[in-house]
């Protein structure tokens, strides 16, 4: 009976360790899966969170403030966007924004975000306002084409931005590096969804939010943003060149395809509309039907993003912004 009764712990031993590895086998194919094969992406080896030399230990991030800037006492309009998106007559404009401002969502509980990935700043927990309108100030620019960054330690995939930021360095004039005593720079951190950016220099250490999903071109997507690069189809200029059919995108998501305010033009002006960009939404992004476009080219030429990296006027906006 004290065999039996051994082997049965034996046998439940071995049956606990079998569901052990089946889950974790399970949860680095989702990861790997949700990640995708890239040219920026190594193969996850382990799920080991690499701590970035630059930051040896909590205490550093004291010396590099986030940079999250309040709108609780900035100029700000309260209005409900999903109405508003909602409401839009066929063959219209799209939603009504003031002049110089942007509409917004909170969104990972307490950040105004626009475009979708634009961050704006954070709203207080007490403020009730879930969606409005804002007037930002003008992007800036980088004063050079030396960028601090760091990688936060909880970001798990080290490796994912370290290539993108070696495909900057290959590609355009952009060179980030580890920080000493600057007060400015790049943060990348963790996100519990989707990926976001600041647009332009905001000061202090600003976030490139990334989560499990965002890949290389995602990642160079939200770098652009970071070096002040607006999404194409929102130029001022876009009705030139592009048809947006707004009865075919998805309610909420019109927002995504509003034009931005003259001042952001910074990173785009004098060039002509790029139809290969990565900071360019495929025509059917956010279709109610994936089979049916949103946005129609007015020339002859075709919308095709580059999904693989920088398209050629990408990189030459960067070299007019930030080549010696």
């Amino acid at each position: 009976m004290f065999l039996h009764k051994n082997i049965r712990l034996l046998m439940a031993g071995i049956a606990l360790f079998a569901m052990f590895y089946y889950v974790v086998q399970k949860r680095t194919q989702t990861i790997n899966e949700i990640l995708g094969e890239s040219e920026f992406h190594h193969p996850i080896k382990q799920m080991v969170k690499t701590p970035d030399p630059a930051l040896k230990d909590k205490d550093k991030l004291g010396e590099m403030p986030l940079s999250a800037p309040s709108l609780d006492n900035q100029e700000t309009e309260k209005s409900d966007t999903k109405a508003i998106a909602n409401n839009i007559p066929k063959n219209s404009g799209g939603p009504s924004v003031f002049p110089g401002h942007v509409m917004f969502e909170i969104k990972m509980g307490d950040w105004a975000v626009s475009y979708g990935d634009v961050l704006l700043g954070k709203i207080s927990s007490q403020n009730p306002i879930h969606s409005g309108q804002f007037k930002p100030p003008s992007p800036r620019l980088w004063p050079s084409a030396e960028i601090p960054y760091v990688i936060d330690q909880d970001y798990p995939y080290k490796e994912l931005v370290e290539d993108v930021i070696a495909y900057f360095h290959e590609m355009t004039p952009i060179r980030f590096v580890k920080p000493t005593d600057q007060k400015d720079g790049l943060i990348f951190k963790l996100a519990d969804e989707h990926c976001y950016s600041y647009l332009g220099r905001v000061g202090g250490y600003q976030p490139i939010f990334l989560s499990e999903e965002c890949r290389g071109p995602q990642i160079i997507h939200e770098i652009l943003h970071a070096l002040g690069f607006i999404h194409e189809q929102s130029r001022v200029d876009r009705d030139q060149y592009l048809k947006i059919i707004w009865e075919e995108i998805k309610p909420g998501y019109e927002l995504q395809f509003t034009e931005v305010p003259p001042a952001f033009m910074i990173s785009v002006l004098g060039s002509p509309f790029d139809y290969n960009s990565i900071m360019l939404y495929s025509s059917n992004a956010f279709s109610k039907d994936p089979s049916i476009a949103v946005m129609k080219s007015l020339t002859k030429k075709e919308i095709q993003p580059n999904r693989d990296g920088l398209s050629k006027v990408d990189r030459q906006r960067l070299y007019k912004l930030y080549g010696k």
